[in-house]
């Protein structure tokens, strides 16, 4: 089974909530609605409105949760559902009087920190449902950075009501592509005109390019989108960006040789962003291409280029060259030092990251356990891969995790598992991306069958069809 969106009360737990609390002064209910609206607040913050005593009175009830954050110290409830059986009990206009009095206690006290912005933009829009336009654009590249796409969109939407800047287009444009609203964002981004300068037509391109091609799985009409902008464009450092985006969309068409001709239209000298931009494409083509060592050769300092840059928009997260790294070390054959790179982009990116970073990195370590003979180990990790890009519409590499799930299950003598995984298979829609490996675990299922003759007819047409594509 597999949760998405809030858990939901029942009469039960709020019971038991209201009787852990139903003894509680009066003055600590006040505390207890601020931290249910606000979910956290400084100590500090908390005291000078409710007082110290009725603080403390809900700490030694076992209440409270108390954290250090650089030097604030943070309070909030002991456990989500406190909050959300509060909240429910609350009049509406108690909600809204405690969001609007403490955005304006963040703002007296300079609101300095960059999730500051956050906050108060949050409970604005909570409050009065709209925000000052500036504040709710610069709320949105907070959350951009946490990767909460949701609140993004959400953000980027009533922005959208008072006045429309490249930047907010972009911002929506990325948050809605992340959450495969596909046909909303060619929408948005084909009705917008961009700016007098070229920066920023650039950028609205290569989010339409990128979604056409990775999310609509329209690769010719990427192709043509980027061309018609690039042949016009005078300056040489967007014209080399637009090159990385046309050298990427045919990797991800299955031609990486071509991509990597593309590439060497760039000039000699390109900026920073476009070399890495240039890295982000030329690295997968030399890996498909079978030049691994080449590939393993660039990836470590394309990787710190990356970071440099800090937080650059409309461009792949750093941790994509990581993917790259435990790609190339598979297909090198060190099988070991991908599984233990693979297991640790795992952990960082259970922890933060962009959702679908870990995906890839549950794809590398079901891949290199299948390298090693550990079927078993493979479903594991497999399993959990096909999981998290359920429903997700990024088709490509949830493809590619039911095939190598299907072998790992043919290989365990799981016909029933194996067949149902193909079934899966030729349900989830087609991705031109590393196509002719899903037919490994059609293959692999038809030998668990024990039809060896389907299973090399179906490997040969696909290594045909590889090697077509200079793979």
């Amino acid at each position: 089974w597999w949760l998405r969106g809030p858990l939901s009360t029942t009469p039960r737990l709020v019971d038991v909530v209201d009787d852990r609390i139903r003894t509680m002064s009066v003055e600590a209910r006040v505390a207890l609605e601020l931290l249910a609206v606000w979910e956290q607040l400084g100590l500090a913050d908390l005291e000078s409105v409710a007082g110290a005593g009725p603080v403390e009175e809900l700490d030694r009830a076992g209440l409270l949760e108390v954290s250090l954050d650089r030097r604030r110290q943070q309070v909030r409830l002991v456990h989500p559902l406190y909050g959300e059986v509060i909240r429910g009990g609350l009049a509406a206009l108690t909600t809204r009087r405690l969001l609007l009095e403490g955005a304006d206690r963040i703002e007296s006290h300079g609101a300095r920190r960059r999730s500051d912005r956050l906050q108060i933009a949050v409970a604005r829009v909570d409050a009065a449902g709209t925000a000052d336009p500036e504040l709710l654009l610069a709320a949105a590249r907070v959350a951009r950075q946490a990767y909460d796409h949701r609140l993004v969109e959400k953000l980027t939407r009533i922005a959208d009501r008072a006045v429309v800047s490249t930047e907010q287009v972009i911002l929506r444009a990325e948050a809605l592509h992340e959450l495969g609203e596909f046909d909303e964002v060619e929408r948005l981004l084909a009705e917008t005109v961009p700016g007098e300068e070229s920066r920023s037509e650039v950028q609205l391109v290569a989010l339409r390019v990128r979604n056409l091609m990775w999310g609509l799985q329209r690769p010719a009409d990427a192709l043509a989108v980027n061309r018609e902008v690039r042949d016009r464009v005078m300056d040489e450092s967007d014209r080399d960006e637009l090159v990385t985006d046309e050298a990427l969309t045919l990797v991800h068409s299955n031609r990486p040789d071509e991509a990597l001709l593309a590439l060497s239209q760039m000039s000699q000298e390109p900026t920073a962003r476009a070399a890495v931009l240039r890295s982000i494409a030329e690295i997968p083509a030399l890996i498909a291409t079978g030049r691994c060592e080449r590939a393993l050769a660039l990836v470590d300092d394309a990787y710190v280029a990356h970071s440099s840059l800090g937080d650059p928009a409309v461009m792949a997260h750093p941790g994509i060259h990581i993917v790259y790294k435990v790609q190339a070390l598979l297909e090198a054959g060190r099988i070991d030092e991908a599984q233990e790179l693979a297991a640790l982009g795992s952990e960082r990116t259970r922890r933060s990251g962009p959702p679908l970073g870990r995906t890839w990195f549950l794809l590398g370590l079901g891949r290199a356990a299948l390298l090693a003979g550990r079927p078993r180990t493979a479903e594991k990790w497999l399993a959990e891969g096909v999981l998290m890009s359920m429903g997700t519409a990024f088709y490509g590499p949830h493809r590619m995790q039911l095939s190598l799930l299907a072998v790992a299950q043919s290989w365990l003598g799981d016909l029933d598992g194996a067949t149902t995984t193909i079934a899966e298979l030729g349900a989830t829609p087609r991705s031109a991306f590393s196509e002719a490996e899903d037919d490994v675990g059609r293959a692999w299922t038809a030998v668990a069958a024990g039809d060896p003759s389907e299973a090399k007819e179906v490997l040969a047409h696909a290594a045909t069809r590889a090697e077509a594509a200079g793979q």
